[in-house]
């Protein structure tokens, strides 16, 4: 069976595992809409476009329809003066006694209405052609409206999604920041259980850096102060890191009365043993790590030193707040440069 604490720490990760497919899922689907959104916004471009461009021709085929009804009639008018004209001619030429006119103006007569046959024959076939594209042409209008219309209602519908979908992602955002910080809160009860091997595969999964041994939780570890080993007792503080008990009880207080403010703080780097120290001032020597103090010589290796998280820089609300607060809880802002790092029981 194993110990109530690895027990907890693996509902945690399944948690954690199930709130980042939940996530993927949220992400899928906001960019599957996103893309939705951005076809239709093509597609109600592409449906101005040629609305416009039907419209264009469409004036066009309009004023043609209009032009070939005046030229019609313009040219009948014509005929037809010409043909009352010759009529009033051949009125004056009737003989009273045979009642017969001038049967040369009677042929006119007659070629002038034969010619008003052809002229309008010849129109009206091309007015009923330029006519039935016009009719096309309105036909494309309405079809087009219809489209466009349907467009900009696919459109709110994507844009609705899409506000949906980026909330679900927050949530489920906020929901994985959550079981990981659960996961986080819980890891360092649970490697002393789990052994090393398996510790660094967790601390993997939640993306910590690889440790070299594992501690006991409330259990006894070797300490340095300015060089000189003491040992002393450390307790978890959240999100893998620990604390000198009295340091650990006064941190947690700490954190919480900051969260009852709207202040989020949290463990980034407690407390480190000898290996760990001369890891990073090796970096540190070698010009490709942060400014760390020699080995034995650093609060850290004392269980008294915080990297905070969630400080963001000076002048933040977070930093004021601390600035205000954390001598209140014995910490204090003691390396000139670092925001994060707080010492407890330390004078500046």
């Amino acid at each position: 069976m194993s110990h109530p604490a690895v027990r907890r720490l693996h509902r945690n990760l399944l948690q954690l595992h199930k709130a980042e497919r939940a996530r993927q899922h949220d992400a899928r689907e906001l960019r599957k809409d996103t893309h939705a959104l951005k076809t239709d916004r093509r597609q109600l471009e592409h449906h101005r476009d040629v609305f416009e461009s039907n419209h264009k021709e469409l004036l066009t085929d309009r004023k043609a329809l209009g032009n070939l009804r005046d030229a019609r009639q313009e040219k009948l008018d014509a005929l037809a003066k010409e043909k009352a004209r010759l009529q009033e001619q051949y009125d004056a030429s009737i003989d009273p006694l045979t009642g017969m006119g001038d049967p040369l103006l009677v042929g006119r007569i007659d070629q002038l209405t034969q010619r008003e046959a052809e002229v309008a024959s010849s129109f009206d076939a091309r007015i009923d052609a330029k006519l039935e594209e016009v009719q096309q042409g309105t036909s494309k209008a309405d079809r087009l409206r219809q489209e466009i219309h349907g467009d900009k209602k696919d459109i709110r519908d994507d844009r609705r999604e899409v506000k949906q979908d980026q909330k679900a992602l927050s949530r489920a955002k906020e929901r994985v920041k959550n079981a990981r910080h659960h996961a986080l809160d819980h890891l360092r009860a649970a490697e002393y259980h789990m052994g090393l091997k398996q510790t660094n595969r967790v601390r993997k999964a939640l993306g910590l850096k690889p440790v070299d041994h594992v501690i006991r939780p409330g259990k006894k570890v070797t300490a340095y102060y300015n060089g000189v080993p003491r040992t002393i007792r450390v307790v978890p503080v959240g999100n893998g890191e620990y604390l000198r008990a009295d340091a650990a009880k006064a941190f947690k207080k700490m954190v919480a009365a900051a969260r009852r403010d709207g202040i989020h703080l949290y463990a980034n780097s407690g407390f480190r043993s000898m290996a760990e120290q001369r890891y990073l001032y090796q970096l540190y020597l070698s010009g490709r790590g942060d400014t760390a103090a020699p080995p034995g010589y650093s609060n850290h290796q004392g269980g008294v030193a915080m990297d905070i998280g969630g400080v963001g820089g000076y002048g933040t609300a977070a930093y004021r707040w601390l600035a205000s607060h954390a001598a209140k809880y014995g910490f204090r802002n003691t390396v000139a440069g670092e925001f994060w790092h707080w010492s407890y029981g330390v004078n500046g």
